[in-house]
């Protein structure tokens, strides 16, 4: 069995891709439809050891990451067509170009992304999903996510939306208590490509320290301890 986070359009709000993380986990693979605009390195710094698919939007064009436009691979006997869906002009109602060129594909599931808005729809027996946007739908502003498990070997397939959780308060205001040598420590662990987890792990620090001081230092290139302390309040 398998337990797979499904996320799209994140639009560079990283904190919201880690939020989801941490409200899913455990998970056993992330899969991201396009629209991130972040360097792929550091998305896969950020998920560690988890095996990690994405695929490029229409705003990850001038990145130059080298993320396809398409992807198919197979989990738990369920062959996985992922794109963005811009290429097939997705929007409203049934999207036919991405329904031929699934079925060409001899595809199970479809993940695609692009309109915001959370989908899940059987067409030509086969299934396709939207997991909304961690940027959030334009008309509504929710922020959303989908959990899918595949157990090939009783047939389940279950899928859960999810809403985008409010940190509780005292997580928001909680005082990240580190000093400017743990922060020097974070950096060299990352600048080795740890993960969050592994960086929490090897410094002894809560995960969610840890998450901070890495999107920190992984949005501003060459940037010091001292700055990194000024940014996290300290």
């Amino acid at each position: 069995m398998e337990r797979i986070l499904i996320c799209s359009d994140i639009h560079r709000c990283t904190e919201n891709f880690l939020q989801a993380m941490r409200e899913a986990d455990p998970v056993d693979r992330i899969l991201i439809a396009g629209d991130i605009e972040a360097e792929k390195e550091e998305y896969e710094q950020l998920t560690g050891l988890t095996p990690l698919v994405m695929v490029m939007g229409n705003c990850d064009f001038y990145l130059g990451s080298g993320l396809p436009l398409t992807a198919v691979f197979t989990v738990e006997g369920k062959r996985f067509f992922m794109t963005h869906g811009h290429h097939y002009g997705v929007g409203y109602g049934r999207p036919s170009m991405l329904v031929e060129d699934a079925k060409a594909k001899k595809a199970d599931i479809v993940v695609f992304g692009h309109t915001h808005q959370a989908l899940d729809e059987t067409w030509d027996q086969i299934r396709f999903l939207n997991p909304g946007a961690l940027r959030g739908d334009p008309k509504s502003g929710r922020c959303s996510y989908l959990i899918l498990e595949l157990d090939e070997a009783s047939g389940k397939m279950d899928v859960q939306f999810r809403k985008l959780g409010i940190l509780p308060d005292a997580e928001q205001d909680r005082t990240v208590d580190v000093d400017t040598r743990q922060v020097e420590k974070a950096m060299r662990e990352i600048a080795k490509g740890r993960s969050v987890s592994q960086v929490a792990e090897k410094l002894s620090i809560p995960r969610r320290t840890a998450e901070v001081i890495c999107r920190i230092v992984l949005t501003h290139p060459g940037i010091s301890a001292d700055a990194v302390m000024n940014k996290i309040g300290l």
